[in-house]
């Protein structure tokens, strides 16, 4: 019995016949083909007959070719199913669960009455437990005769369910049965049957007599008015679209009453006209089935429902049975949302004169199955109720499909009716979530931006052909590009572009504005200079906000005493510099980059206000005092003793190991709400907080990300502002109104609720001129706006203002919204001392064992570039993000000022995106049906940076290669597959004019679009290949992820070339090697096929005509590579290229060239 239990309630079984079917559909797709190319290559030319129609003709061709194939999803594999429902009468007849069933109809005029019984007594009549079934009717006519026919048909029903059961008839509709009796004329039935046959065939037809009478007369007999109470809900009838509610409980099939001429139970049977108004849609037959699955619940709540249509009459009495048998599969049931039966009909001609489904349901309908996915047509369709209702899908929560008893005896049936009758008001969904909102003026506007593979596929070189192994690489490469261009086109197909009225903010809320946290991360004081730390700390305290309002957060990683030092001379210097800021509008606010803006402008102090002339003075004499102090102690590396003895804040050093080794350190330098803590003009200062969180040598510490998290949790007991920002410590902020900005997006009250983050985009304040080692110039002007138009900007990790909350781990609810006010956290009472003792353990380094920091509330751990997917994490939870770029920039940051620090930095980026992308975070499945396909598309461009490296390396290096063996991988100059090629590689690839319109579109110059072509090939070639190698051996096991850390310095040499933009190559990369000998390669290739068309047989002619793209190719390469070049063979000062990387890149490109011509 055991083993029996377990045998499957039905089976699944394939087509025969698929592989003949399959070839079949390969060989008309191959005949699809050559039509396309005879239309393709014989279109007439301007001019000519038939030209018109020839392109009609074409097009007629393509739409008949997509949709034969969209067909062959539907035919190239059928499945079939079978049910065993003698296993489930074993298993389960006495738990099968209640049904209900809805019948709809709609006119009676259109749908007549009887022919509408019909399909009720047949479904009155299945062979299932008749108390678990309920049978309701749903007339949207509103009309008294379809109801008085209802009545009718209860009371025949009374005779036919027994007959039906008694004698297993087959179809249960009475008319349909009558004919099919007649057409059989079976002589050989036994007495009984003969007698009982005769008289409900009486009792029918004497019912058909006085339906179709009442429906003739148009008017119901008056003594069946006065008998049936029923009718009385017609007194306040109006006409078919204005009445109330007509509700009645014709059969209750928990009355001991009601029972059949044999005494056996009887099915409920419900008749419902749904309340109508004119001024009220009523949304058709969906309004309808709405209102029973409502109403249904309240009287049966039958687990399983069946919706028919009115002429759909029931032709299998064991329907339900089969229909259970998938439901109350032990294996798969659970997962069932619905079973759909076929759409048939029993008036068709022998020759089906106007068509049938017959081969939909016969074939398609099965192709379909084949993907557990056929569609629901309206009729003949069992459905769980809660899949109704809305229920996901969930593997946890399985809800069984057995019987419960709704305990609903103790109900009066009037009372009943009555309860009932409201969910099908017409009013009963308004203020639902179909309820719109009250709308203000908003705080921000959107507006939308402004204004060859076939070849490859024909001419495939055959086997053993010169070209073919390189030939497929090629092919593969531009299906990649083909693919990763597509990708890119979800972020320029739509820009979005935002707009902020700081005003309106003002006037609504400038009282109730939120507190803010601003978190400044710095790990290394010789790589981060403290004086760098302190202009972007300096900077962000003296936003344009209430101070009272603001607190300044350092994370110190490095835990290093000369930041802590800098940071309280800042503190002090922070008391003139605020007020000077504020008091002549200051822009930018860091000092250093201030005062060299002030320099560089020129401006005559004749010209000045000799009050602000003074003051200018005074600050910076202020400024360049804190910066020798400074200097001097970092350079001595020592603190002076009158310092160490004047603030107790170094004793905490005391117990210090090493930078992985030490105690919290955590220091409030300026308390906010102490009515000391003032400026030089008397006015509050922001609080100001140091942390250096607790380190152990056996403990991770999960870089930049378990900082941030660290610092969330100590801000919340200090703090505890609704928004935070976080920024790097080399990005200042250069717009004082930053903050604002950002608020307009938070307490919008139409939109501001579902916004999580804004992100401001990552600028550079040390560009040169034609940015040498490139920008983000594109990906802030164009694809950021285009993933913005997904509400789905990424998270950049630096520059971005998060609701705490958020980060906190809360999913999005339209129900529960949190305002983002000003809320006094009352910490006044609190001595500083026990404030700062109390934050220290939320810094420990144990704190987060055995929590979900990391995992599901903070920054997310294991990925070198945590931000990204903690971005994607919360837009998974339900929220938006939204990219603002104002006109002037939000933050300035230090851009590499030598080429490696420029490969290292995307090297990190590309293998922390190609991490997530082999992750359980690969938007692809993380994001499925929480993101758009727009949103996913977006974040794959990102994720699939490192993976672009090989088809990068293919083609720039095998077109070369085959140069010396003088194979064409390329159409020649005279053919004309030649466009194709030729238009690509104008329009996108190297050398190409959309990527030049487009940079110069974003500001750029010329000579900055070639810089950035030459570091788009560097990139590809190295950062990208040694970040997808890294993550391949990260993945086997071989090594973990690292945080490298951005130099932030560079030595005066190094810096005076680059502002001459010198590239810097001096240092024994393997990158440099990389790069080097992939541009020897190029120049060696050149060389010899320059010197094969001099001294050749080919010629230069010959060699021209069928090796051009594959010359032009290698040039365009070796014009990127000049400053390559000049490093290896030319230059003299220290950023030449090693000799030792010089020797090894010449051996490695001679060795491939001789290998490729001699061996391959």
């Amino acid at each position: 019995m055991e083993a029996e239990r377990y045998l499957p309630l039905f089976e699944t079984t394939r087509a025969k016949g698929r592989f003949v079917y399959r070839l079949f559909a390969v060989s008309v797709f191959v005949g699809i083909c050559l039509i396309w190319v005879y239309r393709a290559t014989h279109i007439p030319k301007a001019g000519e007959d038939g030209r018109f129609g020839w392109m009609c003709s074409f097009a007629d061709v393509l739409w008949f070719s997509f949709y034969w194939f969209v067909t062959q999803a539907a035919r190239w594999s059928l499945v079939y199913r079978h049910t065993f429902k003698d296993r489930l009468s074993q298993r389960y007849e006495k738990e099968l669960p209640g049904v209900d069933i809805f019948v709809c109809t709609a006119d009676p005029i259109i749908e007549p009455p009887m022919m509408v019984m019909n399909t009720v007594l047949s479904v009155m009549a299945y062979d299932y437990p008749p108390e678990k079934l309920s049978v309701y009717l749903s007339d949207d006519g509103g009309s008294e005769l379809t109801y008085y026919a209802l009545l009718e048909a209860a009371e025949f029903a009374k005779h036919w369910i027994p007959y039906c059961k008694k004698y297993r008839v087959e179809q249960r509709s009475p008319a349909a049965y009558f004919v099919s009796t007649a057409s059989d004329a079976v002589g050989g039935q036994n007495q009984n049957q003969a007698g009982d046959l005769a008289l409900v065939e009486k009792l029918y037809e004497d019912m058909a007599t006085k339906v179709e009478n009442a429906v003739k007369l148009g008017r119901i007999p008056e003594e069946v008015r006065s008998k049936h109470k029923g009718f009385s809900q017609w007194d306040s009838y109006s006409s078919k679209r204005d009445h109330d509610t007509i509700l009645q409980i014709v059969i209750d099939g928990r009355d001991p009453n009601a029972r059949d001429v044999e005494g056996c139970v009887l099915p409920t049977l419900v008749y419902l006209a749904r309340e109508k108004r004119p001024q009220i849609h009523h949304n058709f037959k969906a309004g309808a089935m709405n209102a029973l699955i409502r109403v249904s619940s309240n009287i049966s709540n039958g687990k399983l429902l069946l919706n028919v249509d009115c002429d759909m009459d029931a032709n299998n009495s064991k329907a339900i049975m089969d229909a259970l048998c998938f439901f109350m599969d032990e294996e798969q049931g659970h997962e069932i949302a619905y079973v759909q039966f076929p759409q048939n009909f029993d008036n068709l001609t022998k020759n089906e004169l106007y068509a049938s489904l017959r081969v939909i349901n016969r074939v398609e309908c099965h192709g379909l199955d084949t993907y557990w996915g056929m569609l629901y047509i309206g009729t003949g369709c069992f459905h769980r109720r809660e899949t109704l209702f809305g229920k996901k899908f969930s593997k946890e929560n399985k809800s069984e499909m057995k019987w419960e008893d709704n305990k609903r005896e103790e109900i009066g049936i009037h009372e009943l009716e009555q309860s009932s009758k409201s969910p099908a008001s017409c009013t009963i969904e308004e203020n639902t979530q179909w309820g719109k909102e009250e709308r203000h003026l908003p705080l921000f506007e959107t507006t939308k931006a402004k204004g060859t593979v076939f070849y490859r596929v024909i001419h495939i070189p055959k086997a053993g052909e010169n070209g073919r192994f390189g030939w497929m690489l090629l092919f593969a490469a531009e299906l990649w590009f083909s693919f990763y261009w597509f990708i890119t086109q979800a972020l320029r197909w739509s820009r979005t572009y935002r707009h902020t009225f700081k005003d309106r903010l003002s006037e609504r809320y400038e009282n109730e504005l939120p507190g803010v946290d601003i978190f400044v991360c710095t790990a290394d004081p010789i790589i981060e200079p403290p004086m760098m730390v302190m202009n972007t700390v300096l900077s962000v305290m003296s936003y344009d906000y209430p101070p009272e309002k603001l607190s300044v957060y350092l994370s110190d990683d490095g835990g290093s005493e000369f930041t802590y030092y800098a940071f309280l001379e800042a503190a002090e210097f922070a008391k003139y510099w605020i007020p000077y800021c504020k008091k002549y509008s200051v822009e930018p606010r860091s000092p250093f980059a201030y005062f060299v803006s002030i320099d560089s402008d020129a401006v005559d102090d004749e010209s000045q206000n000799q009050k602000k002339a003074a003051d200018l003075a005074l600050i910076k004499k202020l400024y360049e005092d804190m910066t020798t102090k400074v200097e001097n102690a970092v350079k001595l590396g020592r603190i002076p003793e009158e310092v160490r003895s004047k603030h107790k804040g170094f004793s905490q050093w005391d117990s210090y190991s090493s930078k992985r080794d030490h105690d919290t350190i955590l220091q409030i330098v300026i308390d906010g709400r102490d009515p000391n803590a003032r400026d030089v003009e008397g006015c509050v200062l922001p609080t100001l907080v140091y942390l250096a969180r607790e380190k152990r040598p056996q403990i991770h510490h999960n870089f930049k990300a378990g900082a941030m998290n660290a610092l969330i949790r100590v801000s919340s007991n200090i703090s505890n502002g609704k928004l935070l920002l976080n920024v790097d410590c080399d990005m200042y902020a250069n717009n004082s109104n930053a903050i604002r900005d950002a608020l307009c997006f938070f307490m919008d009250e139409e939109q501001g609720h579902e916004i999580a983050y804004v992100q401001f985009p990552q600028n550079f304040d040390n560009l040169t001129k034609n940015e040498l080692y490139a920008s983000l110039r594109v990906i802030n002007r164009v694809e950021c706006h285009g993933l913005d138009t997904y509400w789905g900007m990424l998270y950049i990790g630096t520059g971005c203002f998060h609701r705490r909350e958020t980060l906190c781990g809360k999913k999005f609810s339209k129900e529960n919204k949190s305002e983002m006010k000003w809320e006094d956290n009352k910490r006044e009472e609190i001595g500083i001392h026990e404030l700062e003792q109390s934050s220290k353990s939320l810094a420990s380094c144990t704190f987060e064992e055995n929590t979900q920091w990391g995992k599901e509330m903070g920054v997310k751990y294991g990925c070198p570039v945590e931000d990204v997917i903690t971005g994607l994490s919360i837009q998974c939870r339900g929220w938006k993000s939204v990219y603002y770029n104002p006109t002037r920039k939000a933050f300035l940051g230090l851009a590499p000022t030598t080429l490696l620090q420029a490969l290292v930095m995307h090297k990190r980026w590309a293998e922390g995106n190609l991490q997530i992308t082999l992750s359980k975070y690969c938007v692809l499945w993380y994001g499925l049906g929480k993101l758009s396909l727009g949103h996913q598309l977006g974040y794959l461009r990102f994720n699939l940076w490192a993976a672009n490296c090989w088809a990068t390396l293919i083609y720039s290096t095998l077109p070369s290669l085959y140069l010396l063996r003088g194979t064409s991988l390329f159409p020649q100059i005279s053919s004309r597959w030649i466009i194709p090629f030729a238009y690509v590689i104008i329009a996108k690839n190297i050398g190409n004019i959309g990527s030049f319109v487009e940079y110069r579109w974003c500001g750029g110059t010329s000579l900055g679009w070639w810089n950035d072509q030459r570091i788009w090939l560097y990139q590809r070639t190295t950062s990208y290949l040694f970040a997808f190698i890294d993550t391949i051996v990260h993945y086997l096991g071989y090594s973990s992820s690292a945080f490298v850390i951005t130099a932030k310095v560079a030595d005066e040499d190094v810096s005076e070339r680059y502002d001459k933009e010198i590239m810097e190559f001096g240092s024994s990369s393997p990158m440099f090697t990389v790069l080097a000998t992939l541009a020897l390669l190029n120049l060696y290739c050149f060389a010899w096929v320059v010197k094969t068309a001099i001294t050749g047989k080919k010629g230069i002619g010959e060699v021209y005509e069928t090796m051009c793209l594959q010359i032009l190719l290698c040039v365009v390469l070796m014009a990127i590579n000049q400053p390559l070049y000049e490093a290896l063979y030319l230059r003299k000062d220290k950023g030449k290229l090693p000799s030792s990387v010089a020797f090894k890149s010449m051996a490695f490109a001679g060795f491939a060239c001789i290998c490729f011509k001699v061996l391959y």
